[in-house]
């Protein structure tokens, strides 16, 4: 039986993958880290939060840049492991690309709600969308590379 050669695309992948989630944990962890030093989630609300709203997005803005640490964390674990040719590697990257999406889908769909019930959100939608775009287009991309049977093929 010929041993295949393994393609250098699935370690280059792997390297980005591991390179960007270092970034997204650095930079999420400071700004988790600031918010909570500026008081952004010291608020006063006896009325029940509408979850679809911007405003309750921003009052647990320090919770959800932890939720996105986690996913930077394991994001990093799996574009390590990418580089080393591990299909679960790949089920996590595929997992959380899924659900981010998801994740910032939900934000565009609150921002849209909200911007419909206070047009003074118009700004923040369009920076809504333009953060959607940066994020889910690549998303999209890796998932389309990662389920491509050549790619999967090289995967133990």
């Amino acid at each position: 039986m010929m041993n295949l050669q393994k393609p250098k695309s699935i370690k280059n992948t792997g390297l980005f993958i591991s390179i960007f989630a270092g970034l997204v944990v650095f930079s999420n962890g400071m700004g988790a880290f600031i918010f909570t030093l500026l008081g952004f989630n010291d608020y006063d609300s006896k009325e029940i939060p509408n979850v679809i709203s911007l405003d309750y997005f921003f009052n647990n803005i320090s919770s959800f840049l932890l939720i996105l640490v986690l996913f930077g964390v394991l994001f990093f674990v799996s574009g390590i492991y990418l580089m080393k040719y591990k299909i679960w590697a790949k089920n996590l990257i595929l997992g959380l690309s899924i659900v981010l999406i998801s994740l910032l889908s939900l934000l565009l769909f609150s921002g849209i709600y909200t911007v419909f019930n206070d047009n003074e959100y118009v700004f923040a939608l369009i920076l809504i969308v333009i953060i959607w775009m940066m994020f889910s287009i690549p998303l999209f991309l890796l998932i389309r590379f990662l389920k491509r049977k050549d790619i999967s093929k090289h995967l133990e």
